[in-house]
């Protein structure tokens, strides 16, 4: 049989144990070995945690939680600092732009108003519905239609939605028809999910028509596709 000299963890004495049982320990989460029973429940014996100080049989914290904010104070991690693109400015990495610049790269986008669905298909490929939707929240946003809800009213989260949706245009069609205004409208996710499932009720549907006095606008007019 191998054996394998440990220290207690308690009264700090060398001791022997099979291997065997010393690698079963470890692969249960055993970190530490107590020579005796009697070391073993003063081991388990409830003490205060280092963070919160409540009572507990963990060897130093009670929770992984006081573990980590215990370790933060001597070992902080170090924040993950990015520069900005165009002004060089101290950002999170996961991002690109700054707040102010990032406002810039969206107005300087592309428009794809004057270009036709299957010209957008081809250019950008397996993203060119995502591209028609971007410019459909962009369009919707900057115009004055009411940006909530149609049917229920709810405004913290609301998805730009096309009346006809954009698989029913012919490749020929205009990105600025297929997201003209009088085919855009603002909907829960509930009434989205409806809407696209044909569940909407006759009282819903009803609801879903533009406010009064308002005038869609034309291909002609594309000064809300810039921005």
């Amino acid at each position: 049989m191998t054996l394998v000299t440990l220290i207690c963890s308690k009264c700090g004495k060398e001791f022997e144990r099979p291997l065997k049982t010393h690698n079963r320990n470890l692969r249960l989460g055993y970190t530490t070995a107590q020579c005796s029973a009697t070391c073993q429940v003063e081991h388990l014996r409830p003490k205060p945690c280092e963070h919160c100080g409540n009572t507990t049989t963990n060897p130093r914290f009670c929770s992984s939680r006081c573990n980590a904010l215990a370790t933060s104070k001597f070992k902080p991690k170090r924040p993950k600092l990015g520069h900005c693109r165009v002004c060089g400015d101290s950002i999170s990495s996961q991002r690109v732009y700054c707040k102010t610049c990032r406002k810039l790269a969206v107005s300087n986008s592309k428009d794809w108003s004057g270009v036709t669905l299957g010209e957008l298909r081809i250019k950008r490929k397996a993203n060119g519905d995502a591209t028609v939707w971007a410019h459909a929240k962009r369009v919707f946003f900057a115009s004055p239609l009411p940006k909530e809800c149609w049917i229920c009213g709810y405004f913290k989260h609301i998805d730009v939605c096309h009346i006809k949706p954009v698989a029913g245009f012919a490749d020929a069609t205009l990105i600025c028809e297929i997201n003209n205004l009088k085919n855009l409208m603002g909907l829960c996710r509930n009434h989205h999910w409806e809407f696209d499932h044909g569940q909407l009720s006759k009282e819903d549907k009803e609801k879903l028509v533009l406010p009064v006095g308002f005038e869609p606008t034309s291909c002609s007019n594309l000064e809300l596709n810039r921005l």
